[in-house]
């Protein structure tokens, strides 16, 4: 390990290279060559949802939020943050799922905003608990599509079974913009 140190001014004008020496792999041997990936999921009404690459997330437990009149009550309302004019949406009601039993806390819903997206692109949705990593393969990946919202059937890329629930690949921009003009 190189303990000398430097001037702030050697460093900053030095070229920046990243050691991979020291990466950790996370990818097993046996699945370098097919098509596993990480990716991060969340949960709606049980229905577990993937968050398309590269498009970030923010939870929160609570927003100030304002609700429209006269609009379809899975438009839960809308929300400021950091200057955006954010909609957010109950996806259980547009999918018309039931939230179970297990996801509520003495009748009273303990949901979180995931707000995904940036700046005039973002967009809310109700989750019943945090984000997850996951791993999926193509072992995970089911060769049909099993039963699933009427709504949501056209905007489903892929769907996976991994951790005793149901992922689904979908089209997040496109849903939300035919869901959008229904408003």
């Amino acid at each position: 390990m190189n303990t000398e140190q430097a001037l702030p001014s050697e460093v900053l004008n030095k070229p920046f290279t990243l050691d991979n020496s020291n990466q950790h792999n996370t990818e097993s041997n046996e699945t370098a060559g097919s098509n596993s990936f990480w990716t991060h999921g969340y949960s709606v009404a049980g229905l577990g949802l993937l968050l398309p690459e590269g498009v970030v997330g923010e939870v929160f437990d609570s927003l100030p939020l304002c609700r429209l009149p006269n609009t379809s009550e899975w438009l839960h309302g809308m929300a400021s943050q950091r200057g955006n004019v954010v909609p957010i949406f109950d996806l259980a009601k547009i999918f018309g799922l039931k939230l179970t039993p297990e996801l509520s806390n003495q009748d009273q819903m303990i949901r979180k905003y995931f707000l995904i997206g940036q700046r005039e692109k973002t967009l809310g949705i109700l989750i019943d608990e945090m984000p997850t990593r996951i791993f999926l393969g193509d072992e995970e990946r089911l060769s049909s599509t099993p039963p699933l919202p009427a709504i949501l059937q056209p905007f489903v890329n892929a769907c996976y079974q991994a951790e005793h629930r149901i992922w689904v690949d979908w089209d997040v921009d496109n849903f939300f913009l035919t869901v959008g003009d229904q408003v």
